[in-house]
């Protein structure tokens, strides 16, 4: 399991499924955080959008990104 309760398949890494779905939202800015980086975030409470503005875990920034966690579907 990924920490989420979800499972990924075998066959496929976390790096895969996040590449997979930054792919499908089409979120092309920023860099896709680190499994590690997510983990933290959740625990923090806090977390980034795609732009870099710092939200709650389960929040959207001023100029309408989501968290990364809720783009993984983390949350």
């Amino acid at each position: 399991m990924d920490g989420s309760g979800r499972r990924l398949k075998k066959e496929i890494t976390p790096e895969q499924a996040i590449k997979h779905l930054i792919d499908k939202c089409g979120y092309i800015e920023g860099v896709a955080p680190e499994w590690q980086t997510l983990t933290k975030w959740q625990n923090e409470g806090i977390a980034r959008t795609p732009n870099g503005c710092r939200v709650e875990p389960d929040g959207t920034c001023q100029h309408g990104y989501k968290s990364w966690l809720l783009i993984y579907g983390l949350l």
